[in-house]
């Protein structure tokens, strides 16, 4: 029974300090976006975003909807058959907001900036880069859509003119609301109850 009330604990605690976490950084998953150059020396994603990124509610410090996925990451080993290479050593690559939904941003590494307008950037880094935001729907902004279930932003890659290479082409990222692990135990209970309900109410009528 104790480890039962221990797991409800931490499923409704968890998406309140899960925002104080800081980014994380290391070997690179499935989600995250990796970022190289085109043989004609344009920025580029290795392969354009399909999938829709999760966002969990949170009521911490931050409030709404977050997720920190997808990262960004630098291709560490060129792809002749792809006509595609790894980043210059020295290159620094910088993300900028085209648009952004209303109420949706993103905050950096252990929120120091954030970019909730068009022409805010952000520099990631230098190759070999692995960085991961904070994305936000921010059920405090007034321009918060209660029914909105779904927040998307346009960005692109710079380079420093250093390097030489030209901006990346524009891509669109898409966050969806998923429902909160404690209102899914509430399901569950609530789902026991009636079951249980019904149990004792055919038991009844047998009797």
């Amino acid at each position: 029974m104790k480890k039962h009330i221990l797991t409800t604990v931490l499923l409704v605690v968890a998406p309140v300090i899960w925002p104080l976490a800081p980014a994380r950084a290391g070997v690179p998953d499935d989600s995250d976006l990796v970022v190289g150059q085109t043989g004609a020396g344009q920025l580029t994603l290795v392969s354009q975003p399909s999938e829709t990124f999760d966002l969990m509610p949170v009521n911490g410090l931050l409030t709404g909807f977050t997720g920190d996925e997808p990262g960004f990451v630098s291709l560490d080993a060129d792809l002749p058959g792809a006509d595609l290479s790894k980043l210059p050593d020295g290159t620094e690559v910088t993300l900028e907001v085209l648009s952004l939904d209303p109420a949706f941003s993103a905050w950096t590494p252990g929120f120091v900036d954030r970019l909730d307008t068009p022409g805010d950037t952000w520099l990631i880094g230098m190759p070999h880069f692995h960085q991961h935001m904070t994305w936000h729907a921010d059920s405090t902004d007034p321009a918060f859509d209660a029914q909105q279930t779904e927040w998307s932003g346009t960005f692109r890659f710079v380079a420093d003119e250093a390097s030489g290479l030209t901006p990346s082409d524009s891509f669109t990222l898409t966050f969806a609301a998923v429902p909160e692990p404690a209102t899914l135990v509430l399901l569950g209970l609530g789902g026991l109850v009636t079951a249980s309900r019904r149990r004792s109410r055919r038991q009844a009528r047998g009797a």
